[in-house]
């Protein structure tokens, strides 16, 4: 399995434009769907995203934002593939490049123990062949990650600036969101806001407000 995985990112090809648009349709349709049965999860991420950087990432990945940079790609997969194409193998690049930066990689396995044992012998061997590929980079150990800067700046302009925001779908439920900070940035919380939120979740938002 560890050799598929190493020939697949090797050997990959990246000049199939049908097989791109596929992938792009597919993934689209998944958010569409997603959004109709759980808006309330994308509403959440879009507001989350003016507050943290991370929060930011991962609704670009995989909140509303995803689908409007999926739908863009694919008009760029139609009408200038060349450049989608780049694109693709830079990223391929920059995956290569990332196995060789600080003192290691990190892949998580999960399994039980004599699983784990059978693994490990050939983990190493592949680890260890693409690390005497190329000169380890270290430059970058200790220093912010790349994402951060431009994170924080879109953070900035993220927010609806106090205006409200919609998104049309087609489904027979509504769903509204409304944020606010409960604390302030860095402030030490323990354990029992976890009790409120879940009540406030399956609790006050049920059975007073939908019923």
């Amino acid at each position: 399995m560890l050799d598929l995985f190493m020939d697949l990112l090797e050997n990959c090809e990246l000049d199939r434009q049908d097989k791109a648009l596929q992938i792009l349709d597919r993934e689209m349709s998944a958010i569409r769907s997603a959004i109709q049965s759980s808006g309330h999860a994308y509403a959440v991420k879009k507001m989350e995203a003016q507050y943290d950087p991370l929060s930011l990432t991962v609704e670009n990945m995989s909140g509303v934002s995803q689908l409007l940079i999926l739908e863009q790609l694919a008009l760029d997969a139609r009408d200038r593939w060349p450049a989608v194409r780049g694109r693709l193998e830079r990223l391929k690049d920059g995956i290569w490049k990332a196995w060789g930066v600080g003192v290691g990689s990190v892949i998580s396995l999960t399994g039980e123990g004599k699983t784990i044992d059978a693994v490990e012998r050939d983990l190493k061997r592949v680890l260890s062949s693409v690390v005497a590929m190329k000169k380890v980079d270290k430059s970058s150990i200790g220093q912010p990650h790349p994402w951060l800067g431009p994170a924080r700046e879109a953070m900035k302009v993220y927010g609806s600036g106090g205006k409200n925001e919609g998104i049309v779908v087609s489904s027979q439920v509504s769903y509204v969101g409304k944020e606010g900070l409960m604390y302030n940035p860095n402030e030490e919380i323990n354990g029992s806001t976890d009790v409120v939120v879940h009540y406030l979740k399956k609790g006050y938002l049920w059975y007073t407000v939908r019923e």
